[in-house]
């Protein structure tokens, strides 16, 4: 998308100062990896949520905890060293494949460690930041074509309440802001069933996810 840059700034300066914050992907979310996983989009009302899982497509590190990675990463043995999620299914992939190159597991483990989330926006129209094109290669066959459209106009939303989201795509309830807000609290008090709205330094490594992405 032409306008990715613009928002992906704007994300940033809005949203640099968490330390629950692993970094921000341009894609567009769809897998929810517990077991058994599902082919789901969280719907919250198109606006910015946090999520475990890690979105490699577009994905631009926090680069404080990009570096805590980083350091972790050159302490442990990549070949014996088990990076394991136990009942997430990117560990069954992770143990199928060449372990030392799937480096999205690693950083999967990381965030469970230290209970951090990736920040996604799921825009209206299916439409996405970044396109993954689907090309030949280690993940598909090739002629599937990119898999979403790019939008076009991205409305510049930022709520200072994040909405957070379970490796099991569910809702994760934070008591602790449900009455700080009275506006807040008159849309969602304590029901689930309803979202409560309104809940860097740049380090770019987008394109860092096997495959052509295009923004």
């Amino acid at each position: 998308s032409s306008e990715w840059y613009k928002w992906l700034v704007q994300a940033w300066s809005q949203y640099d100062h968490r330390d629950d914050l692993a970094g921000i992907s341009l894609q567009r979310q769809t897998l929810v990896p517990q077991k058994p996983k599902k082919q789901i989009e969280i719907v919250n009302d198109h606006q910015p949520f946090l999520y475990h899982l890690v979105g490699s497509h577009g994905f631009s590190p926090h680069p404080t905890q990009w570096q805590a990675f980083m350091l972790w990463i050159d302490s442990i043995d990549l070949d014996t060293f088990d990076v394991s999620t136990p009942g997430l299914i990117t560990s069954d992939w992770w143990r199928g494949s060449d372990k030392r190159n799937m480096w999205t597991q690693h950083l999967i483990y990381f965030c469970r460690q230290h209970a951090l989330y990736t920040l996604y926006v799921n825009l209206p129209g299916s439409e996405t930041l970044a396109a993954h094109m689907r090309e030949k290669g280690e993940h598909y066959s090739g002629g599937e074509g990119q898999d979403f459209d790019l939008a076009t106009s991205v409305q510049m939303q930022f709520p200072t309440y994040l909405q957070k989201y379970g490796w099991d795509g569910l809702w994760q309830h934070n008591p602790s802001l449900a009455c700080i807000n009275p506006e807040v609290n008159s849309r969602c008090p304590h029901d689930s069933s309803k979202y409560c709205r309104g809940d860097i330094n740049m380090i770019w490594s987008i394109g860092i996810g096997r495959g052509a992405s295009l923004f």
